[in-house]
């Protein structure tokens, strides 16, 4: 579960709703739908670059959307309630005839996140992206490629997650 806990807001007209505060369990990003838990919403617009006090604080800021009423205050627990659909690309080393691994790579474009599954081992590890000389497939064929070996794709929230771990 993704939180941020505030500690500062601020209301920038016409911008947004500045929220600063600790990041817990993951990586905030645009398009999260924050919520506070007594039913007031907001979606995350940007998130900002850290500026000295939130390296020194180890403290994200967002820019949140107005809404009515703002789930933002100073000392309250926002949750993600809500996350865009991350696509993701699938490749397969050397080629699916005679497959040793398969990589599951963000396909957000300036990311670079993949988790790299060894068919030999069924151990994961991580990279940047996909090895050079692989051959991108489709889900379908990673997956039949992953169950012939005794191992699967994880579910979508379940490889976000295990992703976002390996920063």
């Amino acid at each position: 579960m993704i939180r941020i806990v505030v500690e500062k807001v601020f209301d920038w007209p016409g911008r947004g709703l500045m929220v600063s505060g600790f990041p817990l369990g993951g990586i905030i990003e645009p398009g999260m739908r924050l919520g506070n838990g007594a039913g007031a919403r907001a979606t995350v617009l940007a998130v900002e670059a850290q500026s000295p006090r939130d390296r020194r604080e180890g403290w994200v800021t967002v820019v949140l959307e107005h809404t009515t009423p703002t789930p933002a205050a100073e000392g309250v627990m926002l949750t993600v309630e809500q996350s865009p659909p991350v696509p993701y690309t699938y490749h397969v080393t050397p080629d699916p005839e005679a497959p040793e691994q398969v990589t599951i790579a963000e396909a957000t474009p300036g990311t670079m996140r993949a988790a790299v599954i060894s068919l030999r081992t069924s151990r994961r590890s991580w990279a940047a992206g996909p090895p050079p000389g692989s051959q991108e497939i489709t889900r379908e064929q990673a997956q039949q490629i992953l169950e012939s070996a005794r191992t699967m794709i994880p579910s979508d929230p379940e490889l976000r997650r295990i992703l976002l771990r390996r920063l």
